[in-house]
């Protein structure tokens, strides 16, 4: 295995790290994308003390909140000539803040989907003199519940956005950058990592700390699902949906143990985020699956809920037209080519 990149962004010390731990591992030159350099420095020591012979890079800061940062750390990057074989877009954030970025776009889009966007978009070159190359976006559960009637306002309007329809987004780029990079080598896929014990249940209420902290995957389990589809082998293509066999595209969305339901992957929840009984059923399916996958995969020593494999994602992922559209939305408002860019 060649060059690693994994965004840890700046959360060190949940599955992001685990992740990055995990590639090291496996051979991979592990290159650290993050916020907090001081962080990150300490995340490699950590690393290269406790892998033998790993090699971890930081090449500066990178904050997907601010473009002008994203731009900076990719232009270091090209400069010092690293390759990237796989590209873990593994940022997230689930506040309700209301603030934009001087392009207009709304905070929580830019941090969960535009920012991972840009930095993806101009790694492009990268990525292709690196094929075959992977790209892994890490979205969540959550994108089954969500539904993007309006581009513009999922874009540009921080009122009424919801986590779901980034994590939803997160789905639709994946999809819509296997299409227009698949051909030249780069590989595109998603990830449900599941109900995992991170650093975002921080700010939850007492009772969801407490079930995050006692039925929650540790983040050393939560990482495998990512780091599976960051390295399983790519061919034969599947069918993970009549729709993705249809189109004839290899559209790939990964998920583990109880995660891949039919309850959760084969009935549409779409929109329940804003239809209160459908929600409220959602949450009670959610909730039983979230609580009791690891601790099955744990009691049972690892026979059962323990394989990552290919399931549907939501219906509105397939869309090509809103994907296409999304795409070239995201492409101007960057001001970044809608073509893939190759040099």
């Amino acid at each position: 295995m060649g060059c690693g990149a994994t965004g840890l962004h700046d959360f060190m010390c949940d599955k992001r790290r685990e992740t990055a731990f995990a590639l090291a591992r496996l051979g991979a030159t592990v290159i650290l994308a993050c916020r907090n350099v001081d962080a990150a420095k300490q995340v490699a020591q950590e690393i290269r003390e406790q892998v033998s012979g790993a090699e971890v890079v930081i090449p500066g800061p990178l904050d997907l909140a601010k473009p002008e940062s994203i731009h900076r750390f990719v232009s270091h990057y090209r400069q010092q000539k690293y390759s990237c074989n796989i590209l873990v877009n593994n940022a997230g954030a689930a506040y309700r803040r209301e603030w934009y970025t001087d392009e207009g776009v709304a905070g929580l889009t830019q941090v969960n989907y535009h920012g991972p966007y840009i930095l993806t978009r101009l790694l492009e070159p990268v990525l292709i003199a690196s094929k075959p190359s992977r790209v892994v976006n890490v979205a969540s559960v959550e994108h089954r519940i969500g539904y993007i009637k309006d581009i513009r306002k999922f874009m540009f309007d921080a009122k009424k956005f919801l986590y779901s329809e980034t994590k939803l987004g997160n789905v639709l780029l994946t999809y819509e950058h296997q299409r227009r990079l698949g051909p030249y080598g780069v590989q595109s896929c998603a990830v449900d990592p599941g109900a995992v014990r991170s650093s975002i249940w921080k700010r939850a209420g007492p009772i969801m700390q407490w079930v995050a902290n006692h039925l929650f995957a540790p983040n050393e389990d939560g990482c495998q699902t990512v780091v599976h589809a960051a390295t399983a082998a790519w061919e034969p293509a599947p069918e993970a949906s009549a729709a993705a066999a249809e189109q004839k595209t290899s559209l790939r969305f990964y998920a583990r143990g109880l995660f891949t339901s039919p309850l959760l992957t084969s009935i549409s929840w779409q929109s329940a985020a804003v239809n209160k009984p459908k929600f409220m059923l959602w949450r009670v399916v959610l909730s039983i699956h979230g609580m009791i996958d690891y601790p099955v995969r744990h009691l049972s020593g690892g026979l059962f809920a323990s394989e990552t494999v290919l399931v549907p994602s939501s219906v509105q992922t397939y869309d090509e037209k809103v994907a296409a559209d999304l795409w070239d939305l995201s492409a101007d408002t960057a001001k970044l080519s809608r073509q893939p860019i190759t040099q």
